[in-house]
């Protein structure tokens, strides 16, 4: 099962950078500068919001880039509502897939991204809150 997982991450990563690099080559280099982005995602392009939704998942799962930027752009570009449809698309398969990540591959995979002393300190956290947490 883990094979699968990990097989599945790498493929859809794999067809969204090959996806974002037809659409628009430059794309990938200018990922942390919203304005760079809105420019790349701006215009009537078929594919704009398959990219916003796959930068949301990668946002969530792979990149260390605040949502709230990205989510914002999505307004910007394609309206409050859309966007806000668009944004919690991408994020909520962006979670599925960062939770089905974490549990096949289990704790010790997180303890080594997280970190020990972070994931004793949620522990504890979710320990002394529990399901109000």
């Amino acid at each position: 099962m883990r094979h699968k997982v990990i097989s599945l991450f790498w493929g859809i990563l794999f067809l969204a950078v090959i996806t974002i690099s037809i659409v628009n080559p430059g794309f990938l280099g200018d990922y942390g500068n919203p304005e760079k982005l809105r420019e790349n995602l701006d215009g009537d392009n078929f594919f704009s919001p398959f990219i916003f939704i796959l930068i949301q998942i990668f946002q969530v799962v792979v990149f260390p880039v605040p949502g709230a930027i990205i989510t914002i752009i999505g307004g910007i570009i394609f309206g409050g509502f859309i966007g806000g449809i668009y944004s919690i698309v991408g994020v909520t398969l962006g979670s599925l897939i960062a939770f089905k990540i974490g549990r096949n591959l289990g704790r010790p995979f997180i303890q080594k991204i997280v970190g020990k002393r972070d994931l004793e300190h949620w522990d504890l956290f979710f320990k002394k809150r529990g399901s109000t947490a």
